[in-house]
């Protein structure tokens, strides 16, 4: 891992977001032919992970026809990873394509819609008028605190010393002897 340190680094540099999938940079929505482009998403789909919304396509998020195209592929997936059909048209994009608003992809997210302890709630039908805690204010602590910890975890590093505050480009990360 550490001789590869220097590659990596400069790949999440260089890379949409910070994700490194290794497919290298993805090819525009043209250039994938026709006969193979649910195949090249199907593959990304099927890892679960950000890649099929960061390698889809180059220039989907400037191609109409190309967001939508993905949003065609991915809205069925979605249905069918849910057990309730009136449900599985909740977390659907329809206003909006797939992937310009935040990407549910982690795993277990769309299997979370099929749980009997779990309580689905849509905002746009009952909106949030009061929270209750502990419950409500039990969620939102975990969600700050994700958020926080990742931000702290970038900015103290392994080490626990702050990294350097130098422009992006600084090779650094972490060195004792950065000034």
């Amino acid at each position: 891992m550490r001789e590869e340190f220097d590659d990596l680094r400069e790949k999440v540099h260089t890379s949409r977001g910070g994700f490194v999938h290794g497919g290298g940079t993805p090819l525009r929505f043209e250039q994938v032919p026709e006969a193979e482009r649910d195949a090249h998403l199907e593959r990304m789909w099927d890892e679960g992970n950000l890649r099929l919304w960061d390698e889809r396509f180059a220039d989907t998020d400037i191609n109409p026809v190309a967001a939508a195209y993905v949003s065609e592929v991915v809205r069925p997936k979605i249905r069918a990873r849910i057990n309730d059909p009136v449900l599985a048209e909740k977390p659907v994009p329809r206003e909006f394509y797939f992937g310009s608003r935040r990407v549910p992809l982690a795993n277990g997210f769309y299997d979370a819609f099929n749980r009997q302890d779990m309580r689905r709630v849509d905002l746009r039908e009952t909106p949030w008028s009061r929270s209750t805690p502990p419950v409500s204010m039990q969620a939102w602590a975990r969600s700050i605190g994700s958020t926080l910890g990742a931000a702290a975890a970038w900015r103290y590093g392994s080490s626990g010393r702050a990294r350097c505050a130098r422009p992006k480009g600084c090779r650094c990360m972490d060195s004792p002897t950065c000034s």
